[in-house]
This record gives structure tokens, C-alpha cells and sequence, in this order.
């Protein structure tokens, strides 16, 4: 986390870890041209790393928001993560809170969302959304004048 402030911070431009993933997908669409594939850039921290991947993908880009209540994300870092328990209170309350402007921003960042999702209790609910949404994208990119302007 801090890492990512630091870097967001001297390079003076909050959208440089977005920027470094764009290069590593030209890297391997180059490699594996001509195969489809579809990248998954996990946790995106700020608003800045949002607009930049819209302007690279355009209609290419989807960003899912993902809410968890505050047990299922402390359980998460703790158990998944190896946290302290006082280390994952730290994070989530930095990951809601940070006030520094090159400083996470989660909170702004999820309100971007085409999609969103509650990570509950019903796994069976999450998975039926998640092939919704996959369902849907797959469309618009086979037929994008359909989706974007369906008729009546």
C-alpha cells in the first residue's frame, strides 16, 4: 500500500500504476497475438487509475466494484494475507480514509463501477451475477451498436 503511495507520489501522477499495467497487457497481447483474451486488473486504489484505463480501452474496459462487509475483510486479511488482526484494521481503515492525494482513494475509485457486487453471504447469488455480467459484456463486444443503443 504504501509502495503505491510513494511511487503515485514522487512520479506526481496518481494514475501510474494503471499506466504500468496497460504496458504489461500491450506486452502480452504482443506475445500472444492474435489470441482474444480479456485481463484482469485486480484492486484498482484510485480514481486517477480509473480514468486512465477508460481512455486506453474505451467501451474495452469494465470495472467491477466489489463490497465486502467490514468482517468478511478483516477475515480476508487475516487469513488469506497473513495480517495481524490490528494490521488489517490498519489497512481497511487507511483503504476508506486515506486524505493524501496521491493516497489510496477505494471509496471514489468504487463509485466509478459499471457493475457492482455485495460479496455476502450467498455465494450462488455472486457467481449467478458474475455470469450476468459476463454474459452482457460478451454481447456488447460481439454486437456493440445492439447493446449500447437496444432496440424497442
Amino acid at each position: 500500500m504504501m509502495e503505491g503511495d510513494s511511487l503515485r507520489e514522487k512520479s506526481k501522477n496518481n494514475a501510474i500504476l494503471a499506466a504500468g499495467v496497460a504496458k504489461e497487457i500491450a506486452v502480452k497481447r504482443k506475445r500472444a497475438a492474435g489470441s482474444k483474451k480479456a485481463y484482469i486488473v485486480n484492486s484498482l486504489k484510485h480514481p486517477s487509475e480509473v480514468e486512465f484505463l477508460r481512455k486506453v480501452y474505451t467501451d474495452g474496459f469494465y470495472l467491477v466494484g466489489i463490497h465486502a462487509d467490514e468482517e468478511r475483510r478483516q477475515k480476508y486479511l487475516t487469513d488469506d494475507k497473513h495480517c495481524s488482526s490490528d494490521q488489517a484494521k490498519e489497512l481497511i481503515k487507511t483503504d476508506e480514509e486515506e486524505s493524501i492525494e496521491h493516497g489510496q482513494k477505494t471509496r471514489d475509485t468504487y463509485h466509478l463501477a459499471d457493475f457492482f457486487l455485495n460479496v455476502g453471504s450467498n455465494s450462488d447469488q455472486v457467481k449467478n451475477r458474475l455470469q450476468r455480467f459476463s454474459c452482457l459484456a460478451e454481447v456488447k463486444a460481439l454486437f456493440p451498436v445492439l447493446a449500447v443503443y437496444p432496440r424497442s
